[in-house]
Parts: C-alpha cells; structure tokens; sequence
C-alpha cells in the first residue's frame, strides 16, 4: 500500500516520500489494508487494518500510520509512527479495521473504524488516543469504544465494511453501519457514542438509534455529514423492490429526530442517481455519486434546495466517466 502526493499542477511532488509516493507497511502484517487518510494539523493520518495471522485469517488488528508532511513518521506517535491494537482485546476471533481519524479538540485522535461482530455484521468501534499513540484510558474502557445497541444481529449486510463517523460540535460522536434485518431486506443505523466513548442510549428520543429500513426499500447509505448546527445528514442510495434505484441525503436534527424542513419531509431524492461522498459547509451541500449517464455533482443549498447558481440547480453529469 503507498500514499501519494501531487502538487497543485498534479504533477508528483518530489518532496514526499520517494519521488512523490510513500510505500506503507507493518512490519509484523501478513496482509496489509488502508481505508483512509486525513490530514489534522499538518500530520498525515493513515487509518488502516492488518491481518496478523496468515494460517486462521484471524487477528485482524486496526492500525494507524502518523506520518508529518514529508512522509517521514512521527516518532513521537506510537512505534515508529504506528498504532496498532483491537477494539475488543478479549475476543481476537473479531476483527478490528481502522477507518478514518478524527480529532474533537486537537489534543487527541479518535480513531474511528469497525469491530466485525459474531453475525458478520461490522459494528462501529472507535479508539481514542494521546498525541503520543498512548490511549486515553478515561474514554470508554481503556480508550476504546464499540457501539452498544439494543438490538440483535442475525446477519451481515450486503456490503462491508459500510461503516463511517461524523462528530459535532459537542465532541459526540455519530456513527452509521449497514445491517440486514431480515434476509433479503437491508438498511443502515445512525446512532451516537458519548464524548466520554459510552453509547447515547438517550438519542432519537430514547431509542438510541435511527432505523433506514423501510418496505419495499432497501437502503444503501455511505456515509455521514455534519451541518454547522449539529444537524446530520446521511447520504446513499436506495433500491426499490422493483428494481429503482434512487440517490438519497437524509437530514435529522443534533438528537436524531427527522427534519422534516429539509428538502421534502426530511429527504432529498433523485431517480437512477447513487451518492458516494457530500461536503456541507456553511453555504451549500456538494454531493457526488454516479448516475446511468456518467459521473455525477450536485450543489444544494443547506436545507435541500437545488442551487440554482450551479448549473441552473440541475446535477452535472460527466458522460464517459463511471463515478466521482
């Protein structure tokens, strides 16, 4: 696995690593895996997961590269820059991946990622640490935090890992993953882990998570945005039992409830679309996706509206390109 970096012309930037391309590896990783890279006060954060033991496939560990602009590793972050361990130490038979990173108050990393749970079914799990890798042992149980909810898992969903995180302002911590309820017929969950890493059995009015399914519907959702007023927005897809597929963006309030002053009844829809990755800033939404057509971008104004400063607030599709 390497990491790349591009000068503003998208030319190689000879500066990082070698030639503009960092190899990444650990050491003691028969099978190496990166899912994500931030860049929180001018480190470079890996966020990745290692399968430790060749002869089972188990013992599958997150880890997490901390790197400084040139690529060099941060030798004041765990060994040689590196952060490994499990979300559930006690059960190495569950694996751990490591899936973005986040920072709350710039004086710790929340490392947010998946703990595959017995039913195949990846449950958000989040590992919280120093500046120096060291984990803080006051959040959750000795630094680590897996989603706790009051419900029971038959089996996997349709896709994985299918697990993101967002935070607010508040230092709480939104998660999402994908789950089937019933064979055949598949959603997501929104639910939110406390600042202090203990699942808010209080959100959504006390049901402590918000169910996608719907009859009829299955539904995709790829991830999580959050809205300058804590508002949550989640973005995917959905596909209709006979077969339409539309792109959806979901908005619920700071606590969880449905927000029905976004686009229609809390929705914003669009046939044979499908949303892979939303940025909202104070202005607008910018989503992208794909459609039948091509590639897809589309601009909303914060509650849902198309822009109708962007392509008179149709969606721009890009015809001879799979997806953005």
């Amino acid at each position: 696995m390497s990491t790349t970096l591009l000068h503003k012309t998208g030319e190689l930037d000879p500066s990082f690593g070698e030639r503009g391309v960092l190899p990444l590896n650990i050491e003691d990783g028969a099978i190496f895996r990166a899912y994500g890279l931030n860049s929180i006060d001018d480190k470079l954060l890996v966020s990745a997961s290692v399968l430790k033991d060749m002869n089972t496939y188990t013992q599958g560990h997150f880890a997490y590269f901390n790197l400084q602009a040139d690529g060099q590793p941060n030798q004041g972050f765990g060994k040689n820059g590196i952060v490994t361990g499990l979300f559930e130490p006690s059960d190495q038979q569950w694996p751990s991946n490591g899936l973005k990173v986040l920072t709350a108050d710039h004086q710790s990393y929340l490392l947010c990622g998946a703990l595959t749970h017995n039913s195949s079914t990846p449950v958000p799990a989040v590992a919280k640490s120093q500046l120096t890798g060291a984990p803080v042992l006051q959040f959750g149980k000795n630094g680590l935090s897996v989603l706790n909810l009051p419900i029971t898992y038959e089996q996997g969903p349709n896709q994985a890992p299918g697990v993101d995180a967002a935070l607010q302002s508040t230092g709480k911590i939104i998660t999402l993953h994908l789950y089937t309820g019933e064979p055949g017929h598949w959603g997501a969950l929104i639910a939110r882990i406390n600042a202090d890493g203990q699942t808010d059995l209080a959100f959504n009015s006390g049901r402590a998570y918000i169910d996608t399914l719907k009859a009829g519907e299955n539904t995709a959702l790829a991830g999580l945005a959050i809205q300058a007023d804590d508002k949550i927005l989640a973005y995917g897809h959905s596909v209709h039992v006979r077969g339409i597929k539309t792109g959806i963006v979901h908005r619920y309030t700071s606590e969880g409830a449905v927000d029905t002053t976004f686009a229609i009844s809390g929705e914003y829809r669009t046939q044979d679309h499908q949303y892979l990755d939303l940025v909202a800033t104070h202005e607008k939404i910018l989503a992208c996706g794909s459609a039948a057509q091509g590639a897809l971008l589309i601009s909303l104004d914060p509650d849902g509206v198309p822009d109708p400063g962007f392509n008179n607030g149709l969606p721009v599709i890009t015809a001879n390109v799979t997806r953005w």
